[in-house]
């Protein structure tokens, strides 16, 4: 071609050619001029490319690329548009049987996808399709562009798929893929890719529909995919995916092959990553997950120390900073959020305690980096909330179950329906309200965990591997609701036992937690033997095998040993008790001693196991056993019954050693050392009470000789045994008790290195005991099953006294039944059944004791009462809740009862007798003041008429011999003041027992509410045993049960209202058994007081105080000696 100016040449092709050159030069500079001479070259070669030329179509379609280009990078809509228009007009230009029309196809759909992203408009979506479609149908099959553009229409129909969720488009998408890896040529260089994509796109679809075929071939590809890639460089890309296929078929139906598989191709994965490869920390995730599973399905430690090696070599390598963003699953918040799961599996398996305050501290940490709203947050709360109940299974410390369960109902409401962890989050909610119920033994809780695990389980698949767990916490549930109704409903026993059975059903033999669903199992069918033994021996046998699978199957060093240990040795325990089987009985006894040599375990499992150690030693007479495990197990109380727990918590942990001090007792009297039997026996009981009384004892001297240390030591005290529900939850997180325990501890040896205080704090010792009898006698009467004794403590000596016909079960059937309450019927056949049961206890205990001590009455009739001796009785055992001061023969003229030949008191220890001594030796004999507190009414209680009676009757008695201070309708803020200011304080009104907490027993006083309305304020026993009072000396009771203690596992504790009193100050208080007759407590409170009145003054001596209640009591007993309900119940505590 030559034109009129002499050049030779074709502007079009030359043109052309240097836009290509150009636009390959912006590829690699990214400098937009650059891509704009691209764009002016291409132009200029289109302008000079005549209509239907060989190079048109590709010219266009050059254009329209680089157009697209200019979009891309600057995102000018008018750019894409002219893109659009230029790849149209290039398909418009070629003709149908051109052998690139397909690429002109494919280009312009590309484009229209790009504007449906931008803009969302589906006929640009639908067109594509049709058109990329077009261009499959019209390439050759098996040529390069055929799997381009299959791979093209594949990912198109996918992005239509997630816009309007048509399941055909993924189905042909799922199609496209297929025909793309049966057509790629085995050169292919992007053949694994293709596999890969055909396993990624077949899990998509398992996801959706749930078809095990899908995620089955999804692993066959991708495993395809990792043969073909071996040795080039997408290797790993594939081997990664593969991982992943494995680990969520485990996570579906638990197949434990699948999990190894992913752990060894996970470690390989990460051992072939180079160290600044950008995918390394997301791989070490992935293996430590996938570790953890392993560990959790296993059990083997070796997983877990593995997992946080691999933590600690990101840690090392620095993948970890403070900068990376909260969407950043492998930055600072995911790598803490691991590390805190794997501490908290570590503690689940070894029990360290630092192990789960760790995960805790962890959990705590990551949830303040976690905004609301975030994707991980949920998880996170459900990760803090378990801990926290781990550790208050653990340590019983209610405060962590509380705030447990708040973190969780958090978590639940800020999750979506369909959040994958709600049903986590629900069954968690419903672990935690049953262990909540259990604690409080409030129904609603136990209501609320059916609730939130049956929703876990109606949102968790049939084949999911967490549906054995919720079915087994349902189970639990289930038989905890049957208990607590009654047991009247076979049907819900037999419900809660087929739930356990289709959870054991679905967990596979190997997995960590089948001991436990073993155990669950197990332990209802014994229940249900229990029920009906006759019928149901089979379900102790199964019960037997399941308990027995389950001590097989937990190693010899796991904390958890020991649980099951002691189950497996009750149920053998149940059939001995069936068959008389020694051999039987001898197994029990074996499983009981490696539950309590089971020393990595807490000491809660290895205290369970004790009594019944002692029990059966007894039976084999293996003294040596029995005598030195008695002993260390007495000598942990002051391990477990930490002063950083508040005074519940405290109850919680005491209850577990219920019944400990009283065999103990009875072993050392059975090899014959009697002080020993009572030095261990006071050693274990009254131990909350105790320590009070020991906070008070010889401070007075303290502040006189030391002032500094003293007021340091009362300090630490008040910090350490403060009421946590004094702060609120905030304050409590952060409250210092376990350094002020500390504190408390170095302040103690301190005082006890001055002269003079070696003993503060201390148990007394023998002769200390001793010097309390000085008065009297101490008698402690010891009651269990294997044998009973009394033993009488004198100013010289401690003599023990077997009662070899005291009957247990006898004893057991007395205290049973129910004194109080009943109409005026009932109440003349149990006062006939009370005479009975005090004639039955001076036949089999008391007579013999007063014989074997020589007290016969002082006259026939009973005369010259101001002679008798004074009796503390201290009850253990099953005698701790006995009337032993009203045992006898009741009926006009008889002296065979304790009335007539002693004045009885109680104490609940002789420490506690030792510190009302001492309290009454530093407080005036003659009375001051008198603070007389009255409720005739009660918000929501019975009225107590009797109550104006029985104040005027007090006014009457000591008129002009004290200064009164009547608070009528008082609050516990009045009270709690007048308390400092008197010698004695009388309560006439309503008492409470609270038998799930008896420190929240206490008196009904009245306060108003923020409507003025009156409500109950509530004195508490733990109110009350926190005060000291300098003045005190008299705490008259005249209410409901303020000397009775409902809850059976913390008898040895004796909390009641009138302990309380004694330990906060009061060297005397009076109380009462049962609930009174407003009558007679009007008339025994009038002759107490007129006892004590003398010259017009009242004279508090500690002999005179007992002495007017035991002549109180014999005036109303004379003319109502058939109703012994009507006078038995006083009583007399301290000196």
């Amino acid at each position: 071609m030559v034109e009129e100016n002499g050049f030779e040449g074709d502007y079009g092709e030359i043109a052309s050619s240097l836009s290509v050159q150009s636009y390959e030069l912006f590829k690699r500079s990214g400098d937009l001029d650059v891509l704009d001479g691209a764009i002016g070259f291409a132009r200029v070669a289109l302008f000079y490319t005549p209509r239907h030329h060989d190079d048109e179509g590709g010219r266009i379609d050059n254009l329209g690329n680089m157009l697209g280009s200019r979009y891309d990078r600057t995102g000018d809509v008018s750019y894409l548009e002219a893109a659009i228009t230029v790849a149209q007009d290039a398909l418009d230009s070629v003709p149908e049987d051109d052998p690139d029309r397909n690429i002109c196809l494919s280009n312009l759909a590309t484009k229209l996808i790009i504007r449906f992203n931008r803009q969302g408009n589906q006929a640009d979506l639908d067109r594509s399709v049709v058109l990329v479609q077009e261009a499959v149908n019209i390439t050759r099959e098996g040529s390069p562009r055929y799997v381009s553009f299959l791979n093209n229409l594949s990912n198109i129909l996918g992005t239509r798929y997630s816009h309007a969720h048509n399941m055909a488009d993924f189905d042909a998408s799922l199609a496209a893929m297929r025909r793309i890896v049966a057509s790629a040529s085995v050169l292919d260089p992007n053949r694994s890719n293709y596999h890969k994509n055909l396993g990624l796109k077949l899990a998509e679809r398992f996801e959706l529909r749930g078809d095990r075929g899908d995620i089955d071939m999804a692993i066959a590809a991708a495993r395809d995919a990792c043969d073909i890639s071996r040795q080039g460089p997408d290797r790993v890309s594939c081997f990664d995916t593969l991982m992943a296929h494995l680990k969520n078929r485990y996570e579906r139906f638990g197949n434990l092959p699948d999990l190894e598989d992913a752990v060894k191709t996970a470690r390989a994965i990460v051992e072939q990553t180079p160290r600044d490869h950008p995918s390394l920390a997301r791989r070490r995730k992935h293996f430590v997950e996938l570790l953890q599973d392993r560990f959790a399905r296993t059990g083997d430690t070796a997983h877990l120390e593995a997992a946080l090696r691999v933590i600690n070599t990101a840690l090392q390598d620095g993948l970890v900073n403070e900068e990376d963003s909260i969407d950043n699953p492998f930055g600072r918040s995911g790598w803490l959020d691991s590390l805190g799961v794997l501490l908290e599996r570590r503690y689940e398996r070894l029990g360290k305690l630092d192990d789960l305050n760790s995960a805790i501290s962890k959990g705590e940490e990551v949830v303040q980096m976690t905004p609301k709203g975030h994707q991980t947050r949920v998880g996170r709360l459900n990760n803090l909330a378990y801990r926290l109940h781990l550790r208050y299974q653990r340590t019983e410390q209610m405060t962590d179950l509380e705030r447990a369960i708040s973190v969780i109902q958090k978590a639940i409401h800020e999750s979506y329906e369909g959040h994958p962890h709600r049903p986590a989050c629900l069954g968690n909610l419903g672990l935690m309200l049953r262990s909540r119920c259990e604690r409080t033994e409030d129904l609603s809780d136990l209501d609320g965990a059916v609730t939130a695990t049956r929703e876990a389980l109606a949102l968790t698949p049939e084949d999911h591997p967490d549906r054995p767990m919720y079915l087994n916490n349902l189970g639990i549930a289930l038989g905890r609701q049957w208990e607590a109704t009654g047991e009247a409903d076979m049907a819900s026993l037999d419900a809660a036992i087929s739930t356990f059975e289709q959870a054991l059903d679905l967990t596979p033999l190997d997995h960590a937690d089948r001991v436990a669903r073993s155990g669950n199992l197990a332990n209802f069918l014994e229940i249900r033997y229990l029920r009906f033994p006759a019928r149901n021996m089979s379900d102790l046998e199964n019960a037997i095998d399941l308990a027995r699978e389950a001590v097989d199957s937990t190693p010899e060093e796991s904390p958890d040993r020991a649980i099951w240990c002691n189950n497996l040795g009750n149920k053998i325990q149940r059939r001995y008790e069936q068959t008389q089987d020694v051999d039987d009985l001898g197994e029990v006894y074996q499983y009981y001693l490696e539950a309590w040599n089971c020393h990595g375990t807490i000491p809660f499992h290895r205290i369970t196991a004790v009594v019944p150690i002692l029990r059966i030693a007894y039976r084999f007479q293996d003294w040596d056993t029995a005598v030195a495990i008695a002993e260390e197990a007495i000598n942990l109380l002051p391990i477990v019954n930490s002063k950083s727990l508040d005074r519940k918590d405290r109850q919680a942990v005491m209850s577990t050693f219920d019944g400990l001090a009283a065999y103990t007792c009875a072993i050392f009297h059975e090899i014959g050392n009697h002080q020993d039997a009572l030095r261990y026996l006071e050693r274990g009981r009254v131990v909350i009470l105790g320590e009070l009384i020991d906070s008070w004892s010889d401070i007075s001297r303290l502040k006189k000789d030391h002032p500094e240390l003293a007021g340091r030591f009362e300090l630490l005290w008040r910090t350490v045994n403060s009421s946590a529900e004094s702060l609120d939850s905030e304050d409590r997180s952060r409250r210092p008790s376990a350094n002020a325990a500390e504190g408390l501890a170095s302040c103690l040896r301190s005082i006890r290195a001055l002269r003079g205080f070696e003993r503060f704090r201390s148990e007394n010792s023998i002769d200390e005991m001793l010097s309390c009898a000085a008065d009297g006698m101490i008698i402690v009467v010891n009651i269990t099953d294997i044998r009973s004794d009394a033993m009488v403590i004198s100013s010289t000596s401690v003599k023990s006294l077997h009662l070899p016909n005291i009957s247990t079960s006898e004893a057991q059937k007395w205290l049973r039944k129910d004194w109080s309450g009943g109409g005026r019927s009932d109440r003349g056949t149990k006062n006939r059944e009370y005479r009975e049961y005090l004639l039955w206890l001076w036949d089999n205990c008391v007579a013999k004791i007063l014989k074997n001590i020589g007290l016969e009455p002082l006259s026939p009739d009973g005369s010259a009462p101001e002679q008798l001796p004074r009796i503390w009785w201290v009850g253990t055992g099953l005698a701790t809740s006995m009337p032993l001061h009203a045992a006898g023969v009741h009926e006009p003229g008889s002296t065979d009862n304790v009335f007539s030949r002693a004045i009885s008191s109680y104490t609940p220890s002789i420490k506690a007798l030792s510190f009302s001594k001492s309290r009454a030796g530093s407080t005036p004999a003659v009375g001051s003041g008198l603070l007389l507190a009255t409720m005739p009414t009660t918000p929501g209680g019975n009225p107590l008429p009797g109550v104006t009676s029985e104040k005027r009757a007090i006014l009457d008695a000591t008129d002009g011999s004290a200064t009164v201070e009547a608070l009528d309708q008082p609050n516990v803020d009045q009270v709690m003041a007048g308390l400092g200011r008197c010698s004695i304080a009388h309560f006439a009104c309503h008492g409470m027992t609270d038998p799930r907490d008896p420190s929240n027993s206490g008196l009904l006083l009245q306060k108003a509410n923020a409507s003025g309305e009156p409500v109950v304020d509530l004195l508490t026993v733990q109110r009350i045993s926190e005060t000291a009072v300098e003045r005190a000396r008299v705490a008259y009771l005249s209410a409901c049960s303020t000397a009775e203690n409902k809850t059976r596992r913390l008898e040895d504790e004796v909390i009641h209202v009138v302990s309380g009193f004694q330990v906060a100050g009061f060297a005397h208080a009076i109380g009462c058994l049962w609930p009174s007759v407003d009558r007679i407590c009007a008339d025994v409170a009038r002759h107490f007081y007129s006892s004590l009145v003398r010259d017009g003054a009242l004279v508090l001596e500690n002999r005179e105080i007992a002495f007017a209640l035991h002549q109180s009591i014999q005036h109303i007993r004379a003319r109502e000696w058939k109703s012994p309900l009507n006078w038995a119940q006083f009583v007399h505590f301290g000196a």
